[in-house]
């Protein structure tokens, strides 16, 4: 997991392999975190908590992640902030050994 501190906030990166076919990432940050009713709406295209956003970023996020068969979600932290997280089905076991740090065989 790398950890960055990005104008006075924590953002976390991290993967797990659950089981031997599944790789779920993880984004957190603290901050102010997502209202319930626009996290209620937030894979919606145009929603969006930006001044300029266009709110489609999201969106075409979850296209592509469902498009590998896979699923994004948020959840709001227990303090602060909130964790984003995807998962994909691992590609193969030649895949599963690059994701392990084992390299291709």
């Amino acid at each position: 997991m790398a950890r960055n501190w990005i104008f006075g906030r924590i953002l976390s990166v991290g993967y797990a392999l659950a089981g031997l076919v599944l790789l779920v990432v993880r984004r957190s940050a603290t901050g102010p975190g997502i209202a319930p009713d626009v996290m209620a709406r937030l894979f919606k295209p145009f929603t969006t908590t930006k001044q300029a956003g266009m709110g489609i970023g999201l969106k075409i996020c979850q296209s592509i992640i469902e498009a590998h068969d896979g699923k994004i979600w948020l959840t709001p932290n227990e303090e602060e902030g909130v964790t984003f997280r995807f998962r994909l089905p691992a590609a193969d076991a030649e895949m599963e050994n690059v994701a392990r740090g084992n390299g291709a065989r």
